[in-house]
C-alpha cells in the first residue's frame, strides 16, 4: 500500500497480534504496514537488494545481528522497530529460542519491554535469511 491512510498500530494491538501468532503457530499476518512515505523507500531498495551481499555484511563480525529497521511498520510514537537477523537457521523458529531471549533481555535491559515476531513466509522480504521483528517500547519513563 502507498497511497492512502496507514492505520497506527499500537503497542496493545502488537500484544494481540503475538498473542494470535502464539497460539496459530503463524508468522505475522499481512495486517502491519508501513506509512506510504516509507513504503515508496521500501520498494526502491527491494528493487535493487542483493540477499547474498546483504548477508556477507550483516554476520562479518557476529552469529546474530540486531539493528533498527530501515523500513519500520507504521507503529505509535515511542515504539522503535527492529529486526533481529539469525545466522544459524537452527536458532528460528515461529517462537524465539531462550538463547535468543536471553540475548534480546540483556540488550535491551530492564527499562524497555519488548515483542519478538517473525513474518508469515509469503511476507517475507529477505527469505534467504531467518528474522525476527522485535517492537521495543520503554517502561520506566522519567519525568521532569
Amino acid at each position: 500500500m502507498v497511497a492512502g491512510v496507514v492505520p497506527v498500530i499500537t503497542w496493545e494491538e502488537l500484544i494481540g497480534i503475538r498473542t494470535q501468532c502464539f497460539r496459530m503457530k503463524t508468522g505475522i499476518p499481512g495486517i502491519l504496514q508501513r506509512s506510504p512515505e516509507i513504503q515508496l523507500r521500501y520498494i526502491a531498495y527491494k528493487a535493487s537488494f542483493d540477499a547474498q551481499k546483504f548477508a556477507e555484511g550483516l554476520f562479518a563480525n557476529s552469529s546474530n545481528k540486531l539493528r533498527l529497521n530501515d523500513f519500520p511498520y507504521n507503529l505509535e510514537p515511542g515504539i522503535e522497530h527492529w529486526v533481529l537477523w539469525v545466522k544459524d537457521p537452527r536458532q528460528w523458529q515461529v517462537e524465539l529460542t531462550p538463547g535468543l531471549v536471553e540475548f534480546l533481555d540483556q540488550h535491551f535491559g530492564v527499562d524497555q519491554e519488548w515483542i519478538g515476531l517473525v513474518n508469515n513466509p509469503e511476507n517475507r522480504t529477505v527469505t534467504s535469511i531467518p528474522h525476527y521483528h522485535i517492537f521495543v517500547r520503554t517502561t520506566n519513563m522519567v519525568q521532569t
